[in-house]
């Protein structure tokens, strides 16, 4: 029987159920109908966007299988084709095979960077910008933050955010919190300004410091001698045995002080204070409740304290707001300088600067020296905010055409793995809002041809109580009264719903029951809570590791994937399974010298050397052979076990190591040091693996092409390997 997809629709496609089969046979029906609409398929007139080359490719080539399928009389293919006629299929595979040097199916990077090249001009960059190595471009962001902090001070510059967050983070990480950590400057301040600018901008943040959050009003300073006074005459409530109660005196004594050295957030943030207040339920200090005439002058001095507070929060929005604005100038001018840009930039400069809406869809089209009938979007709960600005300005043309143009948009939000570069997975339900009159229905892929029912059904099962939980870890989270208006804002609708529920709702717009194709194949599933734990971490992996050591004993012939959430906790799994005597185990996708423990080690301590706050390097450093070999090579280094130092005086020792390994680095280089390290390995008593040998002597050759890279950051050393 034969199918007729719809024109244009959004597919949510789960992992393993037909996605690329989905695509490939659009793409192939989208080039037969306009064959038989206008007597030539024109498959360049197709784009096609995907987020990495190897998903293009596997497009590519699936198109193609498509088309020798239905040449091979393969009924599902010919069904969702059409059933063309053979001669149509040998035209359109021809003309296909003539165009693929023209074809639009990309990556999306790609094909911003094609329109940037177009429009270079417009978008401010000079003639020879290019896309740099992300360590080029950090540097001429960094300098363009020097900039800025010599420009404005750098207690100016800590005193912005030095309250939003701890005060060492501030001081150690100025560097990362602005300009995000390597790879991640979607969720920098920064990325996060740079986003609003797709709004309001610098007039959005400048309305924050409009707003008035606090109705109270500052009192003047005689009003603050007065209530000071007031508070000194103050009669001490009594105790049950009649005495005084001592503590209101040193608490009354301590507020006073407050308030003359105007310390407004300590009063705020005090359990006596808080306990003063008219709607508090445990309204007593040390067994004696808290008089009301207490209440009373401590309540005028909370709602002062509340004024000067929000008055400062004010001041401080508008102080970001400039430093933001002339640090985003500052890092496009230093990035112009070295013309170095990455392809986040690309998205940004086309979203905020290229004025998309203005330019006409045959001006666009002539620029690209392209004709754009079509498009397919794969992938698209990786897509980011920038990327949606500029994308929905082809949405709006394909799908508010009158004529025979097709759409097809295909997500996941489950399988969102670009959140660090600003992926947004509930973009997808924001295209169905903004097209649902312009839209056909389309059935969802829900059915996997790769996992078994047992792992389905599971799947099914987590999820379907997700808002449940939300609630249950989440109950009261939400507002309990309405903000008031702020010009520009749309506050939503359900503020005072818990924010956790909220989120897992719109997480679950998307969501489609799993089933699965393989009835027939079996399955086991288990499912292992590590035991509670402080270092939660830690307890994971030796979870995960003892479920390897198990399976390897059941099974030594078998490949064991371990898949965790961050690269942190996969590296406290690769250490628990060396520990547990795993000694093949190896972390794919990074440097082949990081299969070694040794060389884990070795860059931990570059890594205390740069931030000795780093608890983890801490950890790593300290297992196994390394405390003996670091001892051999580095004459006064103590590494001693971390769980045997008192935790109060883990940080000091911390700082302790970062120093003695720097002091190092500075005489003998890095690949002085690691090949001293090397030496003092090789001259071990114990037993140590062969490969652990060669991976720290590749250590050693590598580091000397690093040399110049490693001071002043030691981090920028560990970067270059990984």
């Amino acid at each position: 029987m034969t199918t007729t997809p719809p024109r244009r629709s959004i597919v949510i496609a789960n992992a393993g159920c037909g996605k690329t089969w989905t695509l490939s046979t659009r793409f192939a029906r989208w080039c037969l109908d306009r064959l038989a609409r206008e007597g030539k398929a024109s498959p360049e007139r197709i784009l096609a966007l995907t987020f990495t080359r190897k998903a293009a490719g596997e497009i590519l080539e699936a198109v193609v299988l498509r088309f020798t399928e239905a040449l091979d009389g393969d009924k599902a293919v010919m069904a969702a084709l059409g059933h063309p006629s053979e001669h149509a299929l040998r035209s359109v595979m021809l003309e296909f095979a003539q165009a693929i040097p023209r074809l639009k199916l990309n990556t999306i990077d790609g094909f911003f960077n094609q329109l940037v090249r177009v429009f270079s001009n417009e978008l401010g960059l000079p003639e020879n910008w290019r896309i740099a190595d992300e360590s080029e471009i950090r540097a001429a962001r960094l300098q363009a933050l020097e900039r800025v902090i010599d420009a404005q001070g750098v207690t100016e510059c800590f005193a912005l955010v030095k309250d939003g967050m701890p005060r060492s983070t501030v001081l150690q990480h100025l560097e990362t919190e602005l300009l995000g950590a390597k790879g991640d400057m979607a969720t920098s301040v920064l990325g996060v300004y740079r986003r609003t600018l797709l709004g309001r901008g610098y007039f959005a943040w400048l309305a924050g410091s409009e707003h008035d959050p606090c109705s109270h009003q500052l009192r003047s300073d005689e009003d603050l001698f007065k209530l000071t006074s007031r508070l000194d005459g103050l009669e001490l409530p009594l105790k049950k045995d009649g005495d005084e109660n001592q503590f209101f005196e040193a608490k009354r004594d301590l507020i006073v002080q407050w308030i003359r050295s105007e310390d407004w957030e300590a009063v705020l943030e005090d359990t006596f204070v808080q306990r003063a207040s008219p709607h508090t339920i445990d309204s007593k200090y040390r067994g004696t409740l808290i008089p009301d005439a207490w209440s009373e002058v401590i309540m005028e001095v909370v709602q002062h304290a509340m004024a000067h507070v929000a008055q400062e929060g004010k001041n401080r929005v508008f102080r970001v707001a400039n430093f933001l604005a002339e640090l985003d100038d500052a890092c496009w001018k230093a990035q112009a300088e070295h013309s170095a840009y990455s392809f986040g930039d690309l998205a940004s400069r086309l979203a905020v600067h290229g004025k998309m809406d203005e330019w006409s869809w045959e001006w666009l089209q002539h620029r690209l020296d392209s004709k754009i009938d079509d498009l397919a979007l794969d992938e698209f709960q990786d897509t980011s905010v920038d990327q949606m600005r500029v994308l929905d300005r082809l949405m709006q043309e394909v799908n508010g055409s009158d004529d025979d143009r097709r759409f097809l948009l295909v997500g996941d939000p489950k399988q969102s793995i670009y959140g660090w570069r600003g992926g947004t997975p509930e973009l997808i339900e924001k295209v169905r809002h903004k097209y649902s009159g312009l839209l056909d229905d389309d059935a969802p892929l829900k059915k996997s041809f790769r996992t078994c029912p047992l792992l389905m059904e599971a799947v099914n099962r987590v999820f379907a109580d997700l808002t449940t939980h939300a609630e249950d870890v989440d109950p009261d989270s939400g507002m309990t009264q309405r903000p008031d208006p702020i010009e520009g804002v749309d506050w939503p609708e359900d503020l005072e719903a818990p924010v956790l529920g909220r989120a897992s709702s719109i997480w679950m717009e998307g969501w489609n029951k799993h089933e699965s194709a393989k009835a027939e194949h079996p399955g086991l599933l288990t499912w292992t809570v590590a035991e509670h734990d402080k270092n939660w971490q830690a307890a994971n992996a030796h979870a995960v590791a003892a479920l390897v050591t198990k399976r390897r004993k059941l099974r030594p012939s078998a490949t064991i994937a371990v898949l965790a959430r961050t690269n942190k906790e996969l590296a406290e799994v690769f250490l628990a399974c060396k520990e547990a005597g795993v000694d093949s185990v190896s972390m794919e996708g990074k440097s082949a010298l990081l299969d070694s423990l040794l060389v884990q080690q070795v860059l931990a301590l570059f890594r205390l050397a740069d931030h000795s706050t780093d608890e983890l390097a801490h950890y790593l450093a300290t297992r196994w052979i390394f405390p003996s070999v670091a001892a051999r090579s580095i004459p006064g280094l103590q590494l001693e076990p971390v769980e045997s130092i008192a935790s109060q005086n883990r940080a000091a020792t911390r700082r302790q190591i970062a120093q003695h390994v720097r002091r190092q680095l500075v005489a003998r280089g890095p690949s002085g040091l690691i090949a001293d390290l090397y030496q003092a390995a090789v001259e071990f008593n114990e037993n140590i693996d062969s490969r652990e040998l060669d991976r720290l002597q590749e250590l050693v050759s590598v580091s000397r092409l690093y040399e110049d890279s490693t001071w002043p950051r030691p981090l920028a050393f560990v970067e270059a390997i990984e």
